[in-house]
């Protein structure tokens, strides 16, 4: 399997040039349908046949003068009449197994997510079966200062 990093250095492309003609590819009959899967962060991972067409994508495209899109035509043509390659059996296996693991995910999560909602539905019963606390009992720190001050003025 093979980053865009990885086709821009077999390549000798620039990002640009690789995206460019992968989105020829992908619109010439979907021929990168099954050949694209995310790897680790999220990285897009290609296929080597990937790599190939590429490669034939190139040739067409400097050596008899078509454009991206129709050199992306012509290797659609060459792979299969329809346009669509079809994917190994190793790479269907590969899917159907991560595939399977979200799943498992999926149910996890949503069996976590249904037990904490109802630790959150117990939470608000215990908050709304609370008695609402009385008023604090207003203390006037102050009236010694002002019983002293008043004594003192009296006095003096």
């Amino acid at each position: 399997m093979h980053t865009r990093q990885d086709l821009m250095k077999i390549l000798g492309l620039t990002y640009i040039q690789v995206r460019e003609r992968l989105d020829a590819l992908d619109t010439a009959g979907g021929l990168l349908d099954g050949q694209v899967r995310k790897g680790p962060k999220g990285r897009l991972e290609y296929t080597p046949e990937t790599l190939r067409m590429l490669r034939e994508l190139d040739e067409l495209a400097s050596n008899h003068g078509l454009s991206l899109a129709q050199a992306a035509e012509e290797v659609a043509q060459e792979i299969k009449p329809e346009g669509k390659i079809q994917p190994d059996e190793a790479d269907i296996k590969e899917v159907n197994l991560e595939t399977a693991v979200l799943r498992e995910r999926a149910e996890a999560l949503e069996r976590e997510n249904e037990l904490l909602r109802s630790q959150l539905a117990r939470a608000w019963e215990l908050v709304d079966s609370l008695k609402a606390l009385p008023a604090p009992r207003r203390h006037r720190w102050w009236l010694p200062w002002r019983k002293r001050a008043e004594t003192q003025f009296q006095s003096g």
